[in-house]
């Protein structure tokens, strides 16, 4: 009787169709049994780099990145060691990596696209990472230049409407200066200030003051009736807030990263700012030459137009696409590459033309089953999405990409709009105020004028008054001396004395006659002098 025993030797993947050969006991050798795997590399960060200190190391130690970690992994895992037997400073073609293979290479660890046409040239690992093409643009600047630079931060509607404001605020005061009894025209006409004092708010003054304030060197004069005092205060709140608004809006415009016009693939044939291109050699081409839609057919039409577009590498198309007017057209992935331009250019839109990647094996290799398999169970327990997060997720010291806004930040007419009706609103409450101060004074002026009158009847009145009673005093003196000279009948002597006597009188009342009417002009025009 013959007896037999059944033991695991390998295990199936529904996922890969592959046989994996496992452990012959608990600790016993892998398939490989520590023998050494020869691999073939370039310097490719993230993927490869040399680590800043390799002098202290050797072998694989001396590198570093996502390939290097999980070369690693699967090394303690299948049991072999690695023998890196070359390392290129350029990207590996696919026809040098079958070349190294044919010489007894056993694995390359460079990343390449997991296109149908390299399987000619080798066999590939199941996937690592998805990316796909996208487009770097140079990185917009906003930079304020040129004559009229600093109206930037505000449209041209908004200083339009600005200096219209402007020009109707001053002719509103010229306007209260013209009509408003209390403002300097009127003064100066009454005598109340200076006569040059007269024109400091006609229609060119009131422009300059304006100005004045909106420069902040303030009003040379202040309008002096309350009406006028309104609108220059409320212009003064208005320009307050439209500079306040506008000193933040240029600050904004010198330290906020811009918009980016090329916001997807469908942006690029739209525009002719910019030429576009990819490498010429690239698996894209073919994508480009067969479409028959937009927008990749009217790109290609342009592209074939001028095949000067087409650039030989990733660097001269990062460089390109760094001094501007270029945008580059290539695998996402290269984001990862510390490359100088990358912190001059963007990448926008999202990933288009979508592949795998993974790494080169020998076509009929006896290792391929098993790393495919250790790939899959690295993947299941999370390994390559921890290298992945390490590796491809992070900054690692290149630039940061701009953040987006909606708008380019340009203050608009709608934003201020309110504050114009404030001004509107409160200006022409001053001039409604100017009017009621014109009818106020007025009214003020009748009454003056009416008071006047009745102080002068009755200064006339008592000047009347003054005059006949004069008038009486002269008469009785007449009226006396009339007398005298008819009681007087005598002798020669006493009428030649009452001649003498008569002149004498007649003398005597001429004199007081005189001082009569003296005092009596002394009166009136006292009389008028106090009226």
């Amino acid at each position: 009787m013959i007896s037999f025993s059944v033991s695991q030797v390998g295990t199936w993947s529904d996922v890969n169709r592959t046989l994996g050969l496992v452990k012959s006991g608990k600790d016993g050798p892998f398939v490989f049994g520590n023998k050494p795997l020869r691999v073939i590399t370039f310097l490719n960060p993230p993927w490869v780099g040399r680590r800043v200190d390799s002098e202290s190391f050797h072998g694989i130690d001396k590198y570093e990145g996502f390939l290097v970690d999980l070369m690693k992994g699967l090394s303690k895992r299948l049991n072999f060691t690695i023998d890196v037997e070359k390392v290129y400073e350029d990207a590996l073609p696919d026809a040098e990596i079958k070349r190294q293979f044919n010489k007894g290479v056993h694995l390359g660890m460079v990343v390449k696209s997991m296109r149908e046409m390299r399987r000619k040239y080798y066999d590939l690992s199941p996937e690592l990472k998805e990316f796909g093409y996208t487009i770097f643009t140079p990185r917009p600047v906003k930079e304020l230049t040129g004559l009229l630079a600093f109206m930037t931060p505000l449209s041209p509607p908004m200083w339009a409407l600005f200096a219209s404001a402007m020009v109707v605020v001053s002719l509103f005061l010229t306007l209260v200066n013209q009509f408003n009894p209390y403002e300097w025209r009127w003064l100066a006409k009454r005598g109340q200030v200076e006569p040059s004092q007269g024109g400091n708010y006609n229609a060119w003054n009131s422009l300059w003051n304006v100005f004045s304030s909106t420069v902040g060197q303030g009003a040379e004069n202040q309008p002096m009736s309350f009406g006028g005092r309104i609108i220059i205060g409320t212009w003064w709140f208005f320009v307050l807030v439209v500079m306040a608004s506008y000193t933040a809006n240029l600050a904004a415009f010198l330290t906020v990263k811009p918009v980016n016009p090329i916001r997807s693939m469908e942006d690029l044939p739209r525009q002719n700012k910019l030429e576009y291109g990819f490498i010429r050699s690239y698996a894209i081409r073919r994508l480009f030459e067969t479409a028959d839609s937009f927008p990749l057919r009217d790109m290609w039409e342009k592209i074939s137009a001028n095949p000067d577009w087409l650039v030989g590498s990733n660097e001269e198309g990062l460089k390109r696409a760094a001094k501007g007017k270029y945008a580059f057209i290539t695998f996402s992935g290269v984001r990862f590459r510390q490359i100088k331009e990358l912190c001059e250019v963007e990448m926008v839109g999202q990933p288009f033309y979508k592949y795998h990647v993974g790494f080169p094996i020998p076509i009929g290799s006896p290792h391929k089953d098993r790393i495919a398999y250790e790939i899959e169970t690295m993947r299941q327990v999370g390994v390559v999405e921890e290298l992945s997060n390490r590796w491809l997720e992070v900054d690692r010291g290149r630039c940061k990409e701009s953040d987006r806004k909606k708008d380019n930040g340009v203050l608009k007419m709608e934003n201020l709009l309110g504050l114009f009706v404030i001004l509107g609103a409160i200006s022409a409450l001053g001039m409604a105020v100017c009017v009621i101060e014109v009818i106020v004074f007025k009214l003020k002026k009748m009454d003056d004028e009416n008071i006047e009158e009745k102080q002068d009847d009755n200064n006339i009145e008592d000047v009347s008054e003054v005059v006949e009673e004069r008038d009486g005093a002269v008469e009785e003196r007449e009226d006396g001396v009339v007398e005298e000279r008819e009681m007087e009948e005598g002798g020669f002597e006493e009428e030649l004395e009452e001649n003498v006597f008569e002149e004498d009188s007649e003398d005597g009342v001429q004199e007081e006659a005189v001082v009569i009417e003296e005092v009596e002009l002394n009166d009136i025009q006292s009389v008028q002098d106090s009226a």
